[in-house]
């Protein structure tokens, strides 16, 4: 299907101006401000994975053709896809662009204010994100960092400027028992919900 994003103000009661509109296909899209949009789609030839999904991440702005907007990130021709998150919160402004490889690999960059990307260095079969100050990964496999092993289907956490800056200093928020799996998890402003499946 076809996106369009505009937005709408509630004391005018009107659409903002200038909205973005991208045409059918395969589309990733992450605000990065109220006139900056992060958007993979199909740019033309050489642009779609493989897998006939986007392969380059681009930043557009408000009221400029999408021809005009800026590559930030590009993955292989054979990866699956391009993968982009941004968050606003003040003080916690980030965006993680995502290198997924196939279903079970990925590669997780932050992006500083610069253009620059910044690996997160964790195992490739495990899952990120983050929430204010946190850094969560969700692992599939066993990982040994820091002088501590985490066993595979645990979740977790590290203070995320802490981590990017070298430091390993992970706590485990859940740990699976034979019985006991995490089926997923949820964030509030201040709390981290956990599903848990036993049996």
């Amino acid at each position: 299907d076809a996106i369009v994003l505009r937005e709408f103000d509630l004391a005018d009661k009107a659409f903002v101006a200038g909205g973005f509109d991208l045409p059918e296909s395969k589309s990733d899209v992450a605000w990065l401000d109220a006139d900056h949009l992060f958007v993979g789609t199909d740019f033309g030839p050489g642009s779609m994975t493989t897998s006939s999904y986007p392969r380059v991440m681009k930043l557009w702005t408000r009221g400029t053709p999408l021809a005009s907007a800026t590559t930030v990130y590009e993955v292989k021709n054979d990866d699956i896809s391009v993968g982009v998150s941004s968050d606003p919160t003040p003080g916690f402004e980030r965006t993680l662009l995502l290198r997924q490889i196939d279903f079970y690999t990925s590669e997780t960059f932050v992006r500083a204010k610069d253009g620059t990307l910044a690996k997160i260095d964790v195992p490739l079969d495990a899952s990120v994100d983050a929430h204010r100050e946190w850094l969560l990964v969700q692992l599939r496999s066993d990982w040994t960092v820091g002088g501590r092993t985490f066993r595979g289907g645990s979740l977790v956490a590290a203070n995320f400027d802490a981590f990017m800056a070298g430091k390993r200093d992970l706590v485990a928020v859940f740990t699976p028992t034979d019985t006991v799996s995490l089926g997923g998890y949820s964030w509030t402003r201040h709390h981290l919900l956990l599903d848990l499946l036993d049996n």
